[in-house]
C-alpha cells in the first residue's frame, strides 16, 4: 500500500481536533507530494494512522494520521496479516483502537513490538527490517 502526502502540517482549521492534539501545530517528518510505502496501520482514539518510514534517518517507521495523505496503490501488502487483498477505502478497515494491521509479528505483539523497535532490540528490529526490504519491492 502506498500513500502520498497531502499536507506536511496539521492545520486546525481543516483537521480532525484529535489530529491537532496529537499534533500540537507541530512540523512533521514528511513532506507534501512525496508518495511513502505504509508498513502497518494502527487506531488510535478512534482515527486512523499509517505507520511509514519519514523523511528523517531512522531504523524505524513513524506514525503518522492517514488523513494526512491520499492513498495511489490501495493493494495490501502480501506480507500483512489481513484479509482484504486491497482497500477501496479507509472505512473498509475493520479496527479497533491501538490494533496493528501489519506483518504476523507486529500484528501479534502490538505496542509491543514498536516499542521494542524503538529501544533497537535486535530481535524486532531484524524482523521489521526483513518486512520492510520486501514491502520496498513490491
Amino acid at each position: 500500500m502506498k500513500v502520498k502526502c497531502l499536507v506536511d502540517k496539521v492545520i486546525p482549521e481543516i483537521h480532525d481536533k484529535r489530529v491537532v492534539q496529537w499534533a500540537e501545530k507541530s512540523e512533521l517528518e514528511i513532506t507534501k507530494g512525496r508518495i511513502y510505502v505504509v508498513f502497518a496501520i494502527t487506531k488510535l482514539f478512534n482515527v486512523l494512522f499509517y505507520y511509514l518510514q519519514g523523511d528523517e534517518i531512522n531504523s524505524f517507521p513513524l506514525a503518522f494520521p492517514a488523513e494526512l495523505f491520499e492513498v495511489i496503490d490501495n493493494r495490501i501488502s502480501k506480507y500483512w496479516d489481513f484479509s482484504l487483498a486491497r482497500i477501496d477505502s479507509l472505512s473498509q478497515i475493520r479496527i479497533e483502537n491501538n490494533d496493528i494491521i501489519s506483518f504476523k509479528e507486529w500484528s501479534e505483539e502490538k505496542d509491543e513490538f514498536y516499542e521494542k523497535i524503538l529501544e533497537g532490540d535486535a530481535r524486532e528490529l531484524k524482523i521489521f527490517n526483513f518486512y520492510k526490504d520486501k514491502m520496498l519491492e513490491e
